[in-house]
């Protein structure tokens, strides 16, 4: 079994994320983990920019989200959601769009990590 699919895996969704102006059209950039089926075992979202939140200027701001990947995922499906809300055309901006995945350490590897830097920190105490 991978390590995803066993929940030993870390996940992080981010990009920049704006508009235009005092408009509050936005994007929102979505993660729905699946399983083998098709059946959601997780989800998570960046959140959006509002216009206050950009000072009501143009502009991107940065966003992200970071969880754990559920036991059984084996498939993500990310959505970037732009929404309008104001004026005629749709000004909800988004660039630089992430999504990836890390292993998490295992206790043994972590203490054994540990370890190591404790006999390296000993040996540069010693030489002083």
């Amino acid at each position: 079994m991978s390590a995803i699919a066993s929940g030993q895996s870390s996940y992080t969704l981010s990009g920049w994320l704006g508009g235009c102006s005092s408009q509050n059209d936005h994007s929102v950039l979505q993660v729905t983990l699946l399983d083998a089926q098709g059946l959601a075992t997780g989800f998570g979202d960046t959140g959006t920019v509002s216009a206050g939140d950009r000072g009501n200027v143009t502009g991107l701001q940065w966003r992200s989200h970071s969880g754990l990947m559920p036991v059984g995922t084996t498939q993500a499906l990310i959505l970037l959601d732009m929404q309008r809300t104001d004026g005629s055309y749709n000004d909800a901006y988004a660039d630089q769009l992430s999504f990836s995945v890390q292993a998490v350490p295992e206790p043994a590897s972590l203490a054994l990590m540990l370890l190591g830097l404790v006999a390296v920190a000993a040996g540069v105490q010693r030489r002083r």
